[in-house]
Formats: structure tokens, C-alpha cells, sequence
């Protein structure tokens, strides 16, 4: 009987219909350009790390935390996407999310990768006397063509056992004027707690 179950449950991973069911669903990252493969992921460049520097630079003033040395794997799906791509959400800034920036982001971000120490050390440096109990991290930030738009995801936990568990995730919008980058929105994309 155990022999039966068994393959019957190997049959039908198998089988194409189940592989078809699994792409299908919906949440799968967006993916404008079906036709080619995602690009390699390229090392944490200059726009980049200045994209990073400015998220931090507008979180800073909150409150202190500690900063995770890796990056968040976090993907925009086809939800997420609508969801941002709504109207009042991005309209009220003028910031439009385009499939380049939703291509880079999702490319960039598939894998957690280490973040430079000198961000690291900057993060640290900008919010002085961390709170033991409250970890930032961030994702990749997604740049459109231009290199003048960009995306990037950010979590804010704060763990106080036994009791106390807060979790905010936001998306950021950037935006270029000259040389520095300015967070222009800020999207509440998911608050859990305890």
C-alpha cells in the first residue's frame, strides 16, 4: 500500500499537468520579457550603493537599529506589482514603475548577496547606538535604464521576547536630482506583529 502511494505521488509531481499547474501560479515574478533569460547579476555599483546610501539616510532619523550585512531576496510579483502600479499609490508622486525597473529588481534580487562593509559601516555609523532588538535590512535596488529611477524593498523588525514581535516591509521610490538620490514614496507593502 505504502509502494502504491508512493508512486502514485511521484506520478503525479511528474506529470505535466502538475508542472503546469506549478507556472501557473499567480504570484510568479513579472516578467516582461518572456523571450530571454535573466541576465547575470552584476556586482553592487556606484548608483547603486548611492541608491542604498540614501535609503538609509531617510531611515536614520527614526529610530536606531542594527543593519543586516546581507540583502533581502525579495520579488515583485505580479500582485505586488499591481499593487504599486495603482492608482493613488504612485500617481500623488509622479513616479511611474516600469518593466525595466520591475526587470532589474527581480533580476538583482533572486538571491540574498553580501552588501560592501562600507555601506555596512555606514549604516552602522548613521544610527549610532543600535537597539539590540531591531535589525533594518534592505534588497537590491532596481534602477531603470536611465539610472535615474529606482526601486528597493526594506524590513524593519523589532523582536523583544517573549512577547513582542514587529515586522514592517516597505517599498521605497527613488528618484535622481543631479548627483543625489531622494526617497520620493514610501509603500507599506506588509505590517505582522505579535
Amino acid at each position: 500500500m505504502m509502494l502504491v502511494c508512493l508512486s502514485l505521488l511521484a506520478a503525479l509531481c511528474l506529470s505535466p499537468t502538475y508542472a503546469i499547474a506549478q507556472d501557473s501560479h499567480p504570484t510568479k515574478p513579472t516578467n516582461s520579457n518572456k523571450c530571454c533569460p535573466p541576465k547575470p547579476v552584476s556586482a553592487i555599483g556606484d548608483d547603486e550603493l548611492a541608491v542604498l546610501a540614501a535609503v538609509l539616510k531617510d531611515r536614520a532619523p527614526d529610530r536606531p537599529a542594527g543593519f543586516a550585512e546581507k540583502t533581502v531576496a525579495e520579488q515583485l510579483d505580479d500582485r505586488t506589482v499591481a499593487f504599486l502600479r495603482a492608482p493613488g499609490e504612485l500617481k500623488q508622486s509622479g513616479m511611474h514603475l516600469d518593466d525595466a525597473i520591475i526587470r532589474d529588481f527581480n533580476d538583482k534580487n533572486a538571491q540574498p548577496h553580501e552588501l560592501p562593509r562600507n555601506l555596512v559601516a555606514q549604516a552602522i555609523g548613521a544610527f549610532g547606538n543600535a537597539d539590540a532588538h531591531r535589525t533594518l535590512a534592505v534588497s537590491r535596488a532596481g534602477l531603470d535604464v536611465k539610472h535615474t529611477r529606482a526601486v528597493v524593498f526594506l524590513r524593519d523588525t523589532y523582536v523583544h521576547p517573549p512577547e513582542v514581535f514587529i515586522e514592517e516591509e516597505f517599498f521605497l521610490m527613488l528618484e535622481r536630482s543631479g548627483d543625489s538620490w531622494n526617497v520620493i514614496k514610501k509603500i507599506t507593502a506588509g505590517l505582522k506583529h505579535s
